[in-house]
């Protein structure tokens, strides 16, 4: 009909994804900065268009081409102005790249003095390296050719993934998790999913979680990068459920409910392996989502777990003021079990 706008009128024009990808390869500046500003703006406003489909915007995979960690770096210094919008929309559209507060996530802030002049001249391949990280050589020369695992550009490492992942699996150390760390920082679905490929995994983990107890479940020592996963699929799946137009709000908030309750639920069950850092996770998940709380504990748990989650959730203690309906209307010997353990943890004042 005359007069009436397109959808491809009212658009926002799209820059070629080639274009942007291209100015991406040199050292982030003014022009590629303000261009990763723009594809988040564009996304921005084409969620929030009733016409909007997966071709109107850019696709979710370009944001993991982009260095965000050094472009929000360089808008702080030199384009303060649009510094908080990128931080919002950043945090909104790659929720993995913002859990500040999350222990796993700390790197170490020393400088390595070792250049990578050193792999050019003693290694040719990264299967060298490998190798000799793998041989078991003396303490002073496996820590040389760790420092030079860690100075790696990403791109390297994740053209080797399968090598590096060999390593992180037969001589896990907090070295080694050092630079998955690095490699999640720098591309996280990317990382996520190669890791989960690595152990056999390539179905949709973000919204079957328990994909990922499958892929780790022969791998305790790796339970920090478990974690991480873990965590990257819960925020991806929040953001899923949070920005489709299929579900209503309450459907939403339902969805995501039962989503993390699965999750803590078979954590639970792995306790265990490292109660410190399970709890931990638990305590943050509460912490974010409170309803998520009274959820898990009606639903109950194993009765041997209850002294460790009280213990170690600090967050557990709100459970005092469910004990009385657990026990009156679900399950009796649970809900005393947990009160008796609440009480001695967190003693009621006398008045």
């Amino acid at each position: 009909m005359k007069g009436t706008p397109s959808i491809e009128s009212s658009s926002i024009k799209m820059i070629p994804k080639d274009y942007i990808m291209q100015a991406l390869l040199k050292p982030v500046d003014y022009h590629s900065s303000l261009l990763v500003y723009y594809v988040y703006l564009h996304r921005k406003f084409a969620l929030a268009s009733p016409f909007s489909t997966k071709s109107t915007s850019y696709p979710d995979d370009i944001l993991d081409h982009f260095p965000v960690k050094k472009v929000l770096e360089f808008i702080r210094e030199n384009l303060n102005f649009i510094f908080p919008e990128i931080v919002a929309l950043v945090s909104s559209q790659s929720p993995s790249y913002f859990h500040v507060n999350n222990k796993l996530l700390e790197l170490t802030q020393k400088e390595s003095s070792v250049k990578l002049e050193y792999l050019i001249e003693h290694l040719e391949t990264f299967d060298d390296l490998a190798v000799a990280l793998k041989e078991g050589l003396d303490e002073s020369k496996t820590s040389q050719y760790i420092n030079v695992l860690k100075l790696l550009q990403p791109e390297l490492l994740f053209k080797n993934f399968t090598s590096f992942m060999d390593l992180l699996v037969q001589n896990y150390s907090n070295d080694y998790r050092q630079v998955w760390i690095k490699l999640y920082l720098n591309s996280p679905t990317t990382t996520c999913t190669a890791t989960l490929k690595y152990f056999g995994i390539d179905g949709d983990y973000i919204s079957n979680p328990l994909l990922i107890f499958d892929a780790f479940q022969n791998h305790r020592q790796l339970i920090p990068v478990f974690l991480q996963v873990l965590n990257h699929s819960s925020s991806e799946f929040r953001h899923k459920i949070r920005t489709g137009r299929t579900m209503f709000s309450n459907e939403k908030d339902s969805a995501v409910l039962t989503y993390d309750s699965l999750v803590i639920q078979n954590l639970f069950s792995i306790i265990h392996i490292s109660p410190a850092l399970v709890c931990k996770y638990v305590h943050q998940v509460f912490v974010d989502r409170p309803l998520c709380i009274r959820l898990v504990n009606f639903q109950g748990y194993d009765l041997d777990i209850i002294p460790t989650v009280v213990d170690l959730v600090p967050s557990m203690h709100v459970c005092i003021d469910y004990c009385v309906e657990i026990t009156t209307n679900v399950n009796g010997k649970f809900g005393m079990t947990l009160a008796t353990y609440l009480c001695r943890k967190y003693p009621l004042e006398k008045t």
